[in-house]
């Protein structure tokens, strides 16, 4: 299914999340990056709800989500490795500026 036929209800956003930056120990144990001591992940807003504040979140807007919010619906709907997420706009913790 293609994702913009995917549309969200009420106070949410659909979010594509970046891959996960993991560094490798000596001993080959593979750990998840941490941004600025918290754990967050970047990704881009892909569709609102018709709830969510236009003024404030945009279609392509670049944000940090926290790291364990949403619903993942990545396998249910592309069946492919992205990470696309149902979140709300409080899981939201801060922009990326071009």
């Amino acid at each position: 299914m293609d994702l913009s036929k995917v549309k969200v209800n009420g106070h949410r956003l659909l979010v594509r999340l970046d891959p996960i930056k993991e560094k490798q120990t000596q001993g080959g144990v593979w750990l998840p990056e941490k941004h600025g001591g918290e754990w967050s992940r970047t990704g881009e807003i892909i569709a609102l709800g018709d709830d969510v504040d236009k003024e404030r979140y945009k279609v392509g807007d670049k944000i940090f989500a926290d790291w364990h919010s949403g619903v993942v619906i990545s396998d249910m709907v592309t069946h492919r490795d992205d990470t696309v997420r149902i979140i709300t706009p409080e899981d939201v913790l801060g922009w990326l500026e071009e």
